[in-house]
């Protein structure tokens, strides 16, 4: 079923969002770029989202909402533990350098929001939706042992750490050295995975 007219409308302006955001970051984005991005006039835009603040908040329940598919999808029904940890982790470095703007941008609007007393919600609610998916993802997983929730979900938060930090680090890095990265927060994971099943 095709969406409404408004509903394209708002998803146009999300979208232009997102790319001037990679492009300039959060404080350089104004609304009158966002509105060129789209191809709409600054009042259009405004009909849709009554203030900037609104069109960021709009995009990190977007942002979010895609990760959240992308991590119910990832790794392959009947994968094993392992792979689903790095397949996890692997969220965390951009496959094409376009995309290296766009999530830092997004780490950038996360942070913005936590800094604001009023916007914090919005910031915390994404990480706890991104923590209860990769928890239900990694209790889906094949393994001697299979997590519990609670250790299902302090190995998803572990990771959403982990992937903030290769987010900034990463891209500073020579390709080589991006690959060690990856591979030696994929044994950190594993080992406190070790950890956690010693505990139940």
């Amino acid at each position: 079923m095709s969406r409404a007219p408004g509903e394209q409308r708002r998803s146009q302006i999300i979208v232009a969002a997102r790319a001037v955001l990679a492009r300039c970051g959060v404080e350089a984005t104004t609304t009158r770029e966002i509105a060129a991005e789209a191809g709409v006039r600054v009042g259009l835009l405004h009909y849709y989202f009554a203030s900037k603040t609104e069109i960021l908040s709009a995009v990190i329940h977007d942002t979010t909402a895609g990760l959240v598919t992308a991590i119910g999808t990832l790794s392959g029904p009947g994968a094993d533990l392992e792979r689903c940890v790095g397949d996890l982790l692997a969220l965390g470095e951009p496959a094409r350098a376009e995309q290296v703007g766009l999530r830092l941008s997004m780490l950038q609007l996360t942070v913005t929001l936590l800094r604001t007393p009023a916007l914090a919600p919005i910031a915390e609610a994404k990480y706890a939706e991104l923590t209860s998916a990769i928890a239900t993802r990694l209790t889906a997983c094949v393994a001697e042992r299979p997590l519990d929730r609670e250790a299902a979900t302090q190995l998803a938060r572990l990771l959403i750490a982990l992937v903030d930090g290769i987010t900034v680090l990463g891209p500073t890095l020579p390709a080589a050295e991006r690959g060690a990265l990856l591979a030696n927060a994929r044994r950190c994971a594993l080992g406190v995975v070790g950890d956690l099943v010693a505990q139940d």
